[in-house]
């Protein structure tokens, strides 16, 4: 069990790294804003197996969804 799990730890850590650098690659390479946010977002979301997530920025003392992935509610 000890390996398996050691084993399955770092894979994920391989797979959460890898998205990092493809995050990275993402940023530098990005030149909209709105563009950026939504490939960061959606890849981080793949990375961290979200079914759904929100990124909300502070407009004026209130926080408004800028985007969001798999969530019906919210603009995006």
């Amino acid at each position: 069990s000890f390996c398996i799990d050691d084993i399955t730890d770092r894979a994920r850590a391989e797979a959460l790294s890898d998205a990092l650098d493809q995050i990275n690659l993402t940023m530098i390479s990005t030149a909209g804003y709105d563009e950026l946010l939504k490939r960061v977002m959606t890849a981080a979301g793949q990375a961290l197996g979200c079914d759904e997530a929100v990124l909300a920025v502070p407009v004026d003392g209130a926080w408004i969804t800028r985007f969001s992935l798999g969530v019906p509610w919210a603009a995006g």
